[in-house]
């Protein structure tokens, strides 16, 4: 009676056992499938944002650095001289345009990607995240004086260049697997 018993025991935690990694694994199959494309779309649009964020501290260096002032230097060479630096604007623009849309995707990502990379690509965004006062462009606009002094400040930066280099590394393991 107690063999019968203790065969019943054992093939009901068998089976229980059984049903718990293949519901684990039919989790982590429906993960990967998802979290992988997701991965995929992240890593591209964050390096996309960390070259840009790159690019834009060489440019205002390289085009602006002489000034005494950064708000002398956009508004008298970047702002007063639109022809020359059109695809400048359109360029922030659509870098700006990006952070939000990788914003946007985090939000499907906290469903399939570990919280330690959500958390230091959202810490990346916040990083971009500054105030300007604009009064739709006809007197006064701080725009693009406030984006390069969130592009140029160096405590900023460094930490930019901290958490890229984290970051990648968690996606290419992500992608890598």
């Amino acid at each position: 009676m107690n063999d019968i018993f203790l065969t019943g025991i054992i093939a009901a935690l068998s089976s229980f056992v059984s049903y718990i990694f293949g519901k684990r694994a039919k989790v982590n199959e429906i993960v990967l499938n998802k979290g992988f494309p997701v991965a995929e779309e992240i890593a591209v649009l964050f390096q996309n944002i960390v070259e840009r964020d790159l690019r834009y501290y060489d440019f205002y260096a390289e085009n602006f650095g002489h000034y005494k002032t950064l708000e002398e230097a956009i508004a008298d060479a970047f702002e007063k001289l639109p022809s020359l630096y059109e695809k400048e604007y359109e360029r922030i623009n659509i870098h700006r345009k990006q952070m939000e849309e990788l914003n946007n995707k985090l939000k499907i990502a906290r469903l399939y990607l570990k919280p330690r990379v959500i958390n230091n690509i959202q810490k990346y965004i916040d990083l971009g995240l500054f105030s300007y006062l604009t009064d739709g462009g006809i007197f006064h606009d701080t725009f693009y004086i406030e984006f390069f002094r969130n592009i140029t400040n160096q405590t900023i930066y460094m930490e930019r260049r901290r958490l890229s280099k984290k970051i990648q590394n968690y996606l290419n393991q992500m992608i890598n697997l």
